[in-house]
């Protein structure tokens, strides 16, 4: 097994090596053994005795005359060729894989039948050229086609069919219109997996595609119509990308889906959709109705999709009265759930029990209820920013059933104290952008597994920070308090913390003790404060041995003697010229 292995490795490595980037990587070439034997063919371009051709990026105009018959991989990307002889390339009798990619071939300067003789082609790579037209005529040999970036708006009858070994085709980003696709386009290329047709010109899906077909793209087209059965059929189908097309509630016809009884990832997002559709198969896993004009979202879409675990409905119209309950409880696989820049006054109704990652940012909730989040006591990760939240509109027990509550960001709201009754378990708490006023002592006492605490733009000074503000918190690596009031360090940072962010504030001072119980902190942010010049003794930074950011930048004359000193002491550099300042 390993001898078969090792004879296979090349030509693997060569293909990865080599491919545009596209979705689907076919087998590829290998990298030359540690000593091969190497002739310099024409212009630079590199010979090896694998039967390898590397003339990548050598600023040639034609294509290569009097290669050896025996190759078997040659790479002619990157190069300006504007014709391919036939003679020429049909000496090539050996050869399984031809890169053309990001040249500047056109159709008259490929015959029909150029491709025809060479029946050992396996990946053929033609993509970022100028074809209008695609080969006629291709071997049928051919597992990988790429044809992308041209500019085809026609494919002879004859190009694709017949092709048994073909797996992948990529025709994304050309011209092709519902007439420049010929009837049974693919027929008898039954092995089909990948195609790609996405940014084109199709008003209409393709007929008699291949049953093989695992993974369909058809985003950014005029699609404006699904009819029924139009995937009859298709029972290998697991990813349909319809997103970017014209399509609404009315022209997606009854069971025009329901061919695809096994499909697991559907895109309809950037459609006109009003309501999820009816009759989606039952077997998705992923949805996304993003970008939509969605007002309703419930049972009648959502009900039969009990298989669903990942659904995706921001940037629509849903209001709280629009998004059923009973169609988000009978999704008992679901685990995350985008519902953000919608419309919604109130967390919803009837979240699932297997929730785990529900994110409502960018509505317009103004309460949140002690019973809200009972049925969903799995999230980890919740999302409540940019709402109208205050204080008084938050039960104290509103959060109290998500015992495993990892991630809470309640930023830009206009909380002017932090909310009661926050899970223990939590890891990041955001609260940018609020009003909070003050941190009472032993507040955040409780959270002994806290990370990440960001208290960014809010009313906080020096005086609202009790003296046991930041005690109980042994795990907090990062505190970020920019953009408030504070005239100085805040007292009894906990030990644990690395990265302290105190950015426009007004601090204009800085004791040599501030940092004595904080010997683990990496990073120091001060920019825009009120620290001048030569008022900063080194001894402020004794025993920060780990300490590798220390940023002072916009204090007053603080750049200008940083310049100074690095002028007079170059190649003598003090702990802070060490340090970021800039």
């Amino acid at each position: 097994m390993m001898n078969n292995f090792g004879s296979i490795l090349p030509l693997l490595c060569f293909l990865m090596y080599f491919m545009p980037g596209h979705l689907v990587v076919a087998p590829p070439p290998p990298p030359p053994s540690a000593h091969p034997s190497r002739t310099i063919c024409m212009s630079g371009c590199l010979c090896i005795a694998d039967g390898t051709v590397d003339c990548i990026g050598k600023k040639i105009d034609t294509f290569p005359s009097g290669l050896p018959n025996t190759i078997h991989h040659l790479s002619l990307q990157n190069n300006m060729i504007e014709e391919i002889p036939s003679l020429e390339l049909s000496r090539l009798s050996e050869l399984q894989t031809l890169n053309l990619q990001n040249n500047l071939i056109n159709s008259n300067g490929l015959a029909g039948d150029s491709f025809k003789s060479l029946s050992n082609l396996e990946y053929l790579y033609l993509a970022n050229n100028r074809l209008i037209v695609a080969p006629q005529y291709l071997p049928e040999s051919l597992i990988s086609i790429d044809l992308a970036a041209n500019q085809i708006a026609r494919i002879p009858a004859p190009a694709f069919k017949k092709k048994p070994a073909l797996r992948s085709l990529y025709l994304h980003n050309n011209k092709l219109t519902d007439a420049g696709i010929p009837a049974g386009m693919l027929e008898s290329s039954n092995n089909l997996e990948v195609l790609i047709l996405s940014s084109n010109l199709l008003q209409t899906v393709p007929q008699g595609l291949p049953s093989s077909v695992y993974r369909l793209h058809l985003q950014n087209n005029q699609l404006k119509r699904l009819p029924s059965g139009v995937f009859e059929n298709m029972n290998f189908l697991r990813e349909l990308y319809l997103q970017n097309n014209n399509l609404t509630n009315d022209k997606l016809e009854n069971k025009a889906l329901w061919g695809a009884q096994h499909l697991e990832f559907l895109d309809l997002s950037r459609n006109q959709f009003v309501h999820v559709p009816q009759d989606l198969p039952s077997s998705l896993v992923v949805l996304h109705l993003e970008r939509n004009h969605l007002v309703r979202a419930d049972a009648r879409g959502l009900g039969r999709l009990t298989a669903l675990e990942y659904l995706v409905l921001n940037h629509n119209r849903l209001s709280t009265q629009g998004l059923g309950a009973a169609g988000l409880r009978r999704m008992k696989q679901l685990h995350t759930l985008h519902l953000h820049s919608n419309r919604l006054r109130k967390v919803p109704y009837g979240l699932p029990q297997g929730l785990r990652a529900l994110m409502l940012l960018h509505n317009q909730i103004n309460e949140v209820r002690s019973t809200d989040f009972e049925s969903s006591p799995n999230i980890t990760d919740l999302n409540l920013s940019f709402n109208i939240l205050k204080s008084n509109r938050v039960h104290p027990k509103a959060f109290s059933s998500l015992t495993n509550l990892l991630n809470l960001d309640l930023s830009g709201n206009r909380f002017t104290e932090l909310p009661t009754g926050l899970p223990e378990s939590l890891q990041v708490v955001k609260m940018e952008m609020n009003r909070l006023k003050a941190i009472r002592d032993d507040q955040l006492a409780a959270f002994g597994t806290l990370k990440e605490l960001y208290l960014a733009t809010n009313l906080l000074s020096s005086s609202s920070l009790g003296t046991r503000a930041w005690n109980g918190l042994h795990s907090l690596q990062i505190l970020d308090l920019s953009h408030n009031s504070l005239t100085e360090i805040p007292a009894k940072l906990p030990p644990s913390l690395e990265y302290l962010h105190l950015e426009d504030n007004d601090i204009n001072h800085i004791p040599n003790t501030a940092f004595q119980q904080t010997l683990n902190l990496k990073g120091i942010y001060m920019r825009y404060n009120r620290l001048r010049a030569g008022s900063i003794s080194d001894k402020v930074f004794e025993g920060l041995t780990q300490l590798q950011a220390l940023d002072f930048t916009g204090n007053p004359g603080w750049d200008k003697e940083q310049k100074d000193k690095k002028s007079n002491n170059e190649g003598n550099e003090s702990t802070t010229e060490h340090m970021h300042t800039g």
